[in-house]
């Protein structure tokens, strides 16, 4: 008897299951690997502008003279207004909504809008510097279900304005 040369019908099924079977394993893998990288990218952003907001405001309340809060129309319940006074002619609003922290700029007729989206779960609020302290504190407060510590920046009222050095001969 002559030896066969071919693949019997039963032996190509088996290798055509085996490679698909193979095959929607590593789609799998493959789409879990790239929710993970989204997810992961979008924590990052969402890290790196929560971190520009803090940095942004620490150095306004550090340049900042007086801080107080601005009464809002009855019209957008929920959200909260401060305004930090830098000198007589520039000033910076922060309006704090449900999912947006908005900067504004203004110095003499020119106005300068910055938006921060806050991410989801997260919201922000702001407790005004008190006579005593001149504390300032931006707090970022988890909303969802698994009760996280809040995230707090203090910054001191001023800062920049006491520690500017002076030219000589002058007083403080």
């Amino acid at each position: 008897m002559k030896p066969r040369r071919g693949f019997s019908l039963i032996e190509l099924l088996v290798v055509i299951s085996v490679g698909t079977v193979l095959l929607m394993v590593a789609m799998t893998v493959l789409y879990t690997l790239k929710e993970t990288q989204s997810k992961a990218r979008q924590r990052l952003t969402e890290g790196r502008m929560t971190a520009r907001l803090a940095d942004q405001f620490r150095d306004d309340v550090h340049a900042a003279g007086r801080m107080e809060r601005v009464p809002v129309e009855a019209a957008s319940p929920g959200r909260t207004v401060w305004q930090l006074t830098i000198d007589p002619d520039s000033a910076v609003r922060y309006e704090i909504g449900d999912r947006a922290v908005r900067r504004v700029l203004t110095t003499g007729d020119a106005k300068i809008h910055e938006d921060y989206r806050l991410p989801g779960g997260l919201r922000a609020a702001i407790d005004g510097a008190d006579a005593d302290s001149g504390l300032a504190t931006l707090r970022f407060e988890a909303t969802g279900a698994v009760p996280t510590p809040p995230v707090q920046v203090e910054c001191l009222l001023g800062f920049a304005r006491r520690h500017t050095p002076h030219a000589e001969g002058t007083a403080d």
